[in-house]
């Protein structure tokens, strides 16, 4: 019988033995090694069932479909913003994306401008690490 050594959300170094038994599997920031999963990542432990992760304090944030992050206007096209949602690239806000209505040919930059932040989630990530952003929903909006 497989045994957990760390509840979830607690703080744990690398080389901090998470679960013992062959109950359990290793996902991101940790490893197996023999009978034990071993953390090697400094972060927080998450608990999804059988699978057994580390959730890392350090790094780039990774988005993921459904997330809801904070991110700073960087740039402006004819179609939309770049957003620094401190991820290894740059997020895309579409004109479609927007919960506000805008007319065309509108001044984008009265809409979110330079240095604006927003409340935004992530509708879409593909392989080639294009992210797409929507502010339509509940919540979603520019940070004033």
């Amino acid at each position: 019988m497989g045994k957990i050594l760390f509840k979830e959300k607690d703080l744990v170094v690398p080389g901090d033995i998470l679960a013992e038994g062959m109950d359990y599997l290793p996902s991101g920031g940790c490893i197996r090694e023999n009978e034990n999963i071993i953390a090697n990542h400094l972060g927080l432990v998450s608990l999804d069932n059988r699978f057994v992760k580390v959730i890392p304090l350090t790094g780039k944030y990774i988005p993921k479909i459904g997330d809801t992050v904070i991110g700073e206007v960087v740039d402006m096209s004819f179609n939309g913003w770049f957003l620094n949602i401190n991820g290894p690239y740059e997020a895309a806000l579409m004109i479609k994306d927007v919960a506000e209505f805008i007319e065309r040919d509108a001044d984008l930059s009265q809409i979110y401008s330079f240095g604006d932040l927003v409340i935004a989630k992530v509708g879409r990530v593909t392989r080639f690490s294009n992210i797409n952003l929507t502010t339509k929903g509940p919540g979603l909006r520019k940070i004033t």
